[in-house]
């Protein structure tokens, strides 16, 4: 073989090599096309989050003070009412009866005050007149203008008149007491009278209705409940291990289980002072802003209080961290290979994590992806 050939052949294997290794580099090595995530600084809040139902603060059981037959009922679950409105009646039975008896009771009651009090006048009139004849009668018997026994008889006349006033007196009390007595039967007739109409005693909404026609309670019986619209709230309860931060006032989503794509703005109203010592959790109340319209008591719901907020935190999605020999962090694409980066976590929500330093927005977060090969430190990837 002469040095022209072998020269032609070197070159050849040469050029040979390089194919290969080209071949190698941009063919056969794998490489696994990846989406991926630029974060951006943004504002991460820190929620809490609880599952409860829908409850309010202020409801009603309005019962009758006392039993009978329902008559009617004129309102129902589902329904508006006005304070004063009529929600039941009860069966009075006789008491109108007694009541008519008792007003004709006072009637004659006061016609006998009128003639008592008329006697009374009289007998202090006549009382006047002997106590007057008397001190005349003294002085002339003093005198010796008249008898001993003529001034006895007047003496007496007077002494007879004073306890005629005293008799008179009492009749005029005794029928003070009986008006009295009278006047308290009629208003305790009246009374039971006005409770056989049940009112509404609040602005409200009827969640319940326990009674029907005809059927006959017993006293402090519940008829109907009613709530008010303006106390609902969602009685969430919280485990105690994160409700260190939850207060009074702290904003909050609520989210219920027939308007899930609706959520619903609420703010903590109140916190229970004693927690579940079975479950370990704590009651949590959380006010509506703006009421749902129609809502429906006892229905699930769940609550997202913001109890901290941190601005200028770079946003990463919690569904790409993930966890790399013991740390929390991301893949992320440098010259064509995957690197893992740890993450420094400030705060967490529902959906993204605040990251202080890691990331920022020239770096590619490589988006997971269960149907490719695991990365590894490395690994040829492109995007």
């Amino acid at each position: 073989m002469n040095r022209s050939t072998l020269i032609k052949t070197g070159a050849a294997l040469l050029l040979l090599g390089l194919g290969g290794m080209v071949f190698y580099k941009k063919v056969y090595v794998p490489k696994s096309t990846y989406e991926s995530y630029r974060p951006s600084k943004g504002t991460t809040a820190v929620e809490v989050f609880g599952i409860g139902q829908l409850d309010a603060k202020n409801i009603y059981p309005v019962g009758t003070p006392t039993g009978g037959k329902i008559l009617t009922v004129q309102t129902d679950q589902g329904r508006d009412v006005k304070k004063g409105d009529v929600i039941a009646t009860i069966d009075p039975v006789d008491l109108n009866k007694k009541l008519d008896s008792a007003k004709e009771a006072l009637k004659r009651a006061k016609i006998d005050y009128a003639s008592v009090q008329k006697e009374l006048t009289i007998t202090k009139e006549q009382a006047a007149l002997t106590l007057s004849t008397y001190q005349k009668d003294l002085q002339v018997y003093k005198a010796k203008g008249i008898s001993k026994l003529a001034f006895e008889k007047s003496r007496t006349a007077m002494f007879t008149s004073k306890i005629e006033v005293t008799l008179a007196q009492s009749k005029v009390d005794s029928m003070k007491i009986r008006l009295a007595e009278v006047q308290n039967d009629i208003e305790g007739l009246q009374k039971r009278l006005a409770q056989m109409t049940i009112v509404s005693p609040v602005d409200g909404y009827v969640i319940e209705r326990i009674v029907q026609p005809g059927q006959s309670v017993p006293p402090a019986f519940t008829l109907v409940k009613i709530v008010d619209p303006k106390t609902l709230w969602i009685k969430a309860w919280i485990d105690e291990r994160i409700s260190g931060k939850v207060k009074v006032g702290q904003k909050a989503k609520i989210v219920l289980r027939s308007r899930e794509t609706l959520p619903y703005e609420g703010i903590v109203r109140r916190i229970a002072a004693v927690s579940d010592p079975v479950t370990q959790e704590r009651e949590v109340d959380v006010g509506f802003v703006t009421i749902p319209d129609p809502f429906y008591m006892n229905e699930q719901a769940e609550v997202s209080i913001t109890v901290e907020t941190f601005k200028g935190l770079y946003k990463v999605p919690l569904r790409y961290i993930v966890t790399h020999k013991g740390k929390k962090g991301v893949w992320v694409a440098q010259n064509g290979k995957a690197h893992f980066v740890a993450l420094q976590i400030v705060a967490k929500d529902n959906e993204f994590a605040g990251v202080k330093e890691g990331v920022n927005e020239n770096m590619p977060i490589l988006i997971p992806d269960e149907k490719k090969k695991p990365l590894f430190e490395g690994s040829h990837i492109s995007l």
